[in-house]
């Protein structure tokens, strides 16, 4: 597999989506606590992350930017299986180099108060009881 551009196009695609989404998570939460306003804020990081890393690695890896769409192209034989692997692993290491780059952007206390972003079962949701 010797075209390294597409692997990098991937690595920095997929840094830049989760970078703009968990950056946008923190900070949303963190200003205004859990509401729509957050939300919506969320939502839009996310989508302005997902669009910028789309149209930036489109032409030159087709976008993937997401190891299920990389698995949709390998099922549906657009990629070898070799190329699937590499992609997916590209995308793995940009997504580490993303969620770095937000760690080393936000103070470990304002990250920590909220998770980084991340979602979470409360313990009735998780042992399945209502009280």
């Amino acid at each position: 597999f010797h075209e390294w551009r597409k692997l990098v196009a991937e690595i920095i695609g997929t840094a830049i989506l989760v970078y703009f989404g968990t950056a946008s998570a923190i900070a949303a939460l963190t200003i205004t606590g859990m509401n729509s306003g957050a939300i919506l804020v969320i939502a839009f990081g996310f989508g302005f992350g997902g669009a910028v890393a789309i149209y930036g690695a489109a032409e030159t890896s087709g976008g993937h930017i997401n190891p299920a769409v990389s698995f949709a192209m390998f099922v549906a034989a657009k990629m070898t299986l070799f190329q699937c692997l590499f992609y997916i692993g590209a995308q793995l290491v940009g997504a580490i180099l993303g969620s770095a780059l937000v760690k080393g952007c936000f103070p470990d206390n304002v990250a920590d108060s909220i998770n980084y972003g991340s979602t979470s079962l409360a313990a009735q949701q998780a042992w399945g009881t209502t009280n």
